[in-house]
């Protein structure tokens, strides 16, 4: 699964992206950050216990201070 594909079926909206600070995404099997980009006020993320294999998808994310991305095919 990707990002993407998870947070389409998470309560989330397009409508909402910047005012999304913290995200906790961690245990969903979720092989791509693809799509997470679109989160630019980010803050604090966790992607741990997934299947990731990439952190590229968050080079843009200015804000990003807290990040868990243990557990993953990194």
């Amino acid at each position: 699964m990707t990002f993407e594909t998870w947070f389409k079926n998470s309560q989330y909206t397009k409508s909402n992206l910047d005012k999304i600070f913290g995200l906790n995404c961690s245990g969903n099997k979720i092989t791509s950050l693809k799509g997470i980009e679109k989160l630019t006020s980010l803050k604090e993320l966790d992607i741990s216990n997934n299947k990731i294999t990439s952190l590229e998808n968050l080079k843009n994310l200015f804000y990003l201070e807290n990040l868990d991305c243990s557990y993953n095919k990194i």
